[in-house]
C-alpha cells in the first residue's frame, strides 16, 4: 500500500520527537517514529534519509515489494511505504511503515526490573515464534528469505508477547547461496 508523505507526517504528529521510538541499524541512522493512521491503526514509521549510503535502486524497491507481501503471525506486518514528500536537503526520504510493536524488543524485555516480561514459559512461547517465523521465511516464502541480524534487539514483542522478526536478506531463487544475499534494512526497534 502506498502512503503519502502528508498521510505519514499527520501520523507522527511531524515526525515530532515525542514521537521518536529509535534509530534503525546502518550507518544513516534512519529513524523509526510511533504514528497513529486516521483509522485509529498504530504504526512504526521507518524514515530513512536518501544520501550517498543508501542506493534506493530497482533492486531495492523490487525487495520492498517482496516484503510487502509477507504475511506471517510470527513476521512484523509491513503495512506499506511512500517514495517522496518532505523538504529534506538531501532529497525526499522513505517512509517504510510496518505494524506497531507495544512491547518492545526481547532486549528490552531482558534488561527490564519486571522479572514477569520473561517467565520460562514466555521464554520458549518466543523461542518457538522466532522458529516458526524463520522456518516460514525459508521454506514457504517466495522467494525465500532469511533472517540476516537474529539478536534480541530484533525479535519484537507484540501485545501477545510473540515474535516478529523485522529483519531480512532476500534470495533470488536462482542463487541460493549466502554471497549472492541482498540485505533488506527495515529492522524495527521500538
Amino acid at each position: 500500500m502506498r502512503f503519502t508523505y502528508q498521510e505519514l507526517e499527520i501520523a507522527t504528529d511531524h515526525f515530532h520527537e515525542s514521537r521518536l521510538l529509535g534509530c534503525g541499524s546502518g550507518a544513516s541512522g534512519s529513524l523509526i517514529y510511533h504514528g497513529l493512521l486516521d483509522d485509529g491503526t498504530y504504526v512504526a514509521v521507518k524514515k530513512i534519509q536518501r544520501d550517498s549510503i543508501h542506493d534506493f535502486s530497482a533492486e531495492f524497491w523490487h525487495d520492498i515489494k517482496v516484503r510487502e507481501k509477507v504475511h506471517h503471525p510470527n513476521v512484523v506486518n509491513m503495512r506499506g511505504y511512500c517514495e517522496g514528500g518532505g523538504k529534506e536537503p538531501d532529497g525526499p526520504p522513505i517512509l517504510l511503515v510496518f505494524d506497531y510493536m507495544p512491547n518492545g524488543s526481547v532486549l528490552d524485555a531482558l534488561l527490564s526490573d519486571d522479572d514477569s516480561l520473561l517467565s520460562w514459559d514466555r521464554r520458549f512461547s518466543i523461542a518457538l515464534g522466532v522458529v516458526m517465523g524463520l522456518e516460514y521465511l525459508h521454506e514457504h516464502n517466495i522467494p525465500p528469505i532469511t533472517h540476516g541480524k537474529i539478536k534480541p534487539s530484533n525479535i519484537l514483542l507484540d501485545r501477545y508477547v510473540i515474535l516478529h522478526p523485522p529483519c531480512f536478506s532476500f534470495l533470488a531463487p536462482e542463487c541460493l547461496n549466502l554471497v549472492h544475499m541482498r540485505m533488506l534494512m527495515c529492522i524495527l526497534k521500538p
